[in-house]
């Protein structure tokens, strides 16, 4: 096997381990490459169900609500969508990580705020990656 093939390879499958994973994590249906559905609107659904986890706060039980509900899936799915850079796809998965760790912990407000931010912040420049106009919270 030449070894772009085999790297690709490996990332599909670490992709699929990590977007079934958190399936299983948050007791939502898994997301495989592939088998949802990656138009402009689906996309940008991830920052807007960020949007709505962040006016949830300072309630952890309603920010995560939202989270899972409204964004968990998207995000995954944007994560997924083969146009984008590898850096884009790890720094989204990444930040996605840390707010999950924050709902597990629980985090203290401020922390859970600054990592939901910072998902935000990712997730729309991974959308901008794709040429997709990110909403913009309260508008």
């Amino acid at each position: 096997m030449r070894p772009s093939v085999a790297r690709a390879s490996l990332v599909i499958t670490f992709l699929a381990l990590v977007l079934n994973s958190c399936g299983a994590r948050f007791g939502g249906t898994s997301v495989v490459a592939g088998t949802a559905d990656s138009s402009s609107a689906s996309l940008a659904t991830a920052a807007a169900g960020l949007c709505a986890a962040t006016t949830a706060l300072p309630d952890l039980a309603a920010t995560k609500r939202a989270f899972v509900n409204e964004a968990h899936d998207a995000l995954h799915v944007l994560a997924a969508d083969p146009r984008l850079t590898r850096s884009a796809v790890a720094r989204v998965l990444e930040a996605m990580d840390r707010l999950e760790r924050d709902f597990d912990a629980p985090a203290e407000a401020p922390v859970l705020a600054g990592d939901l931010a910072d998902l935000s912040t990712t997730a729309s420049a991974a959308l901008v990656e794709l040429g997709i106009e990110a909403p913009s919270c309260g508008t």
